[in-house]
């Protein structure tokens, strides 16, 4: 049933056709989506346009979300992950309403655009599957809240914060249709359900009514919501739906036509960095604005990135990026000016898994070329002069080495109880969850 009515939807079509857009491209279904997230009629064909727009502006493929669905070193699972769970022969596991299901394992982590291309692979896979009745991009996510590892909270659990606020926007205006999706949190804690009364702002009402909190996955089957040969076996022993992780990687790259040596080999996933996640809006402001940021800077510079050339609208030209070298990561930024409008387009992780290599590229007099391996994707940067590629090359490397190193005393140190890790987290985000409650009031 559309809520919104018939006339509207012309209306809409007819809006979108003055502004030379193809309306035949989208179902009603589609149309009713945006219809009932805007405002008005041109406020919803401008949003379907930007959607639209952003999607071939932000190519995503395998290379992308690979590094977050691969196992970091030392581990077994993922620290955070979304997966369309495709069976690799042509279908994908369903609720019993049709819809695709989306697992999703831990909490997300990642830049701003990083979380954007995880859950726009997702929900771009699921939309293959869309059955008729269905609006596009509707699934059904199966939240694992424990992790599968240590059986309690992963390291990645944490305050629902801003970057999960732009998250659910992201979703309400690219993907409307991911608003009448079912949501399924398994495994809960009951001291974890409070922290959903955070999002409850940020979510869409008719989003709020799909979500289901329970401490097992047991409703699943019980409450007629996914049959057993749609379920996997981690979650119920009748499951007879068996999804690897890294089958489905090599599966996706393979179709895509990407090469095992531009893809995150097994084991090499990225490891979740609470420095990293809690602050993937990072300014160029915030890094060399402020003291206690700068100090942390070893070295900025300009450099020409090759494109990764991965994903339909992708190209392989050199494009000039600033770099900014921070302990264990590099960051790169769009321009050099310090403004709290500057974003970080990219944050690239140097640890034990990483490597640094010269190149040589003819192509556009690209002599001075390093390259930085890191979650086994390679990422090119050009300099004017033999001078910078070394010196870059140099304390590129001297990451590299301190990172190493570090691991290798970590090996002695008795792993911490992961359940007491947790605890502290918790108890953390709880106080710095209060703390801002305070300082609101204050104001």
């Amino acid at each position: 049933m559309l809520p919104k009515s018939s006339d509207q939807i012309r209306k809409l079509r007819k809006e979108l056709t003055l502004l030379k857009h193809d309306a035949s491209l989208h179902t009603d279904l589609e149309l009713d989506s945006y219809l009932t997230f805007q405002r008005s009629v041109p406020a919803a064909a401008k949003a379907l346009i930007s959607s639209e727009e952003w999607k071939r502006d932000h190519p995503v493929s395998i290379v992308d979300v690979a590094p977050f669905l691969r196992s970091p070193p030392g581990h077994s699972v993922p620290s955070a992950c979304l997966a369309c769970l495709e069976d690799m022969k042509g279908n994908v596991a369903r609720d019993t309403h049709g819809r695709p299901i989306i697992l999703m394992m831990g909490m997300t982590y990642g830049t701003q655009l990083e979380l954007e291309q995880q859950v726009a692979y997702a929900l771009n896979r699921a939309r293959q599957y869309r059955l008729p009745h269905l609006r596009p991009d509707e699934v059904c996510f199966v939240v694992e809240v424990m992790s599968r590892e240590t059986k309690w909270l992963p390291a990645s659990f944490r305050i629902p914060d801003g970057p999960v606020r732009m998250l659910c926007d992201f979703m309400k205006t690219k993907y409307p249709g991911s608003q009448y999706s079912a949501i399924h949190f398994c495994g809960l804690p009951s001291f974890v359900v409070q922290f959903f009364k955070l999002v409850r702002p940020f979510v869409s009402d008719q989003l709020w009514s799909q979500l289901k909190l329970k401490k097992s996955f047991a409703h699943l089957k019980e409450g007629g919501h996914v049959a057993p040969s749609s379920l996997l076996p981690e979650w119920d022993k009748e499951g007879c739906f068996h999804f690897d992780l890294d089958m489905y990687v090599e599966w996706r790259a393979q179709v895509e036509g990407v090469s095992r040596h531009d893809l995150c080999p097994r084991g090499r996933g990225r490891q979740y960095d609470s420095v990293f996640s809690l602050h993937p809006s990072l300014t160029l402001e915030t890094v060399l604005g402020i003291p206690n940021q700068r100090e942390n800077v070893i070295k900025t510079g300009w450099a020409e990135k090759q494109g990764s050339g991965m994903g339909l609208f992708a190209s392989n030209r050199w494009k000039p990026k600033y770099l900014v070298l921070q302990p264990g990561v590099l960051i790169y930024f769009e321009s050099n000016q310090i403004s709290k409008t500057n974003v970080a387009s990219k944050w690239i992780p140097i640890d034990e898994s990483s490597s640094v290599e010269r190149r040589f590229s003819t192509e556009n007099n690209k002599g001075y070329v390093v390259c930085l391996i890191s979650a086994g994707r390679e990422y090119l940067f050009g300099f004017k002069t033999e001078k910078e590629a070394s010196d870059w090359m140099r304390v590129l490397q001297q990451q590299y080495d301190q990172k190493a190193a570090t691991s290798d005393e970590d090996e002695s140190i008795e792993p911490i109880n992961p359940l007491k890790v947790s605890s502290l987290l918790v108890g953390d985000f709880i106080l710095e969850h209060d703390q801002q409650l305070k300082a609101t009031v204050r104001r």
